[in-house]
């Protein structure tokens, strides 16, 4: 069975899975990482975010879905949706 690992500094539990790796396997086609946050984009159109929260980087906007491409920087996050529009966070 595939497994998901993640690896480096994690003081900030950036790389710790907050879930069973089986149920992202075949269900995740984008990771994105930051400073101290990493994004998961599902196949349907949702992210999950974990790690560090200082800035509210890792706080989804209520109501966010279509997303095709996520993308993390230092302390933010950056969601392209489906229809082109660009939503941000953090």
């Amino acid at each position: 069975m595939p497994v998901l690992i993640g690896w480096g500094w994690n003081d900030d539990g950036q790389t710790d899975t907050p879930w069973n790796t089986a149920d992202l396997v075949g269900n995740i086609p984008q990771f994105a990482c930051g400073f101290a946050h990493t994004y998961a984009l599902k196949n349907d159109g949702t992210l999950i975010g974990w790690g560090w929260n200082y800035s509210g980087q890792t706080n989804t906007p209520a109501g966010l879905t279509n997303v095709s491409q996520v993308a993390c920087g230092h302390d933010h996050t950056y969601a392209l949706k489906d229809d082109g529009t660009l939503v941000g966070w953090g």
